[in-house]
């Protein structure tokens, strides 16, 4: 029974390094951005230690196939939101902006931020990677956010399931 235990985590091991490494590669094809996939990449990464330490650690439990079949959804759904929030970026990005970061307008016309610092038209990288950071946030942060709430509500109560 240790062998099979061994096999399945170092297959599993594997397959979870695949499945990142695919991901990478299909992120960067549709994005054009490694930057934008290896931030996504990493959050996918991070989660699952999370939730390996989670499990294994704080619960003390033990590994199965049931809980091999649950991190294959668990990985998908770890995914979805930093992937979407990144293609969001990308799109501010490549100029497709819907609408523009929560801004007031002065009276002369100019964009101003809620804590009253100008973002006028600017070329400083850090102006820009706000301003596309907020677009993205106020495009899909909000449904990103009420998912992962409801998901971490929801899956609460399977902390005190036995299987």
């Amino acid at each position: 029974e240790a062998d099979s235990l061994e096999e399945m985590s170092r297959t599993t091991a594997f397959a979870f390094a695949l499945l990142l490494l695919t991901s990478l590669g299909v992120m960067w094809l549709f994005m054009r951005s490694m930057a934008l996939s290896l931030l996504v990449c990493a959050a996918t990464f991070m989660s699952l230690t999370a939730l390996l330490f989670f499990v294994v650690f704080a619960m003390g439990w033990h590994l199965g196939v049931l809980e091999g079949v649950a991190a294959v959804y668990f990985i998908g759904y770890a995914a979805t939101f930093p992937l979407h929030l990144a293609h969001q970026y990308a799109e501010v990005a490549a100029g497709k902006e819907l609408g523009a970061p929560a801004t007031s307008t002065t009276s002369d016309g100019v964009m101003e931020p809620p804590n009253g610092r100008l973002l006028a038209a600017s070329k400083d990288p850090r102006v820009v990677r706000l301003r596309k950071t907020a677009s993205a946030l106020q495009g899909i942060g909000a449904v990103a956010f009420g998912s992962g709430m409801t998901t971490i509500a929801v899956s609460f109560f399977l902390c005190f399931c036995t299987l």
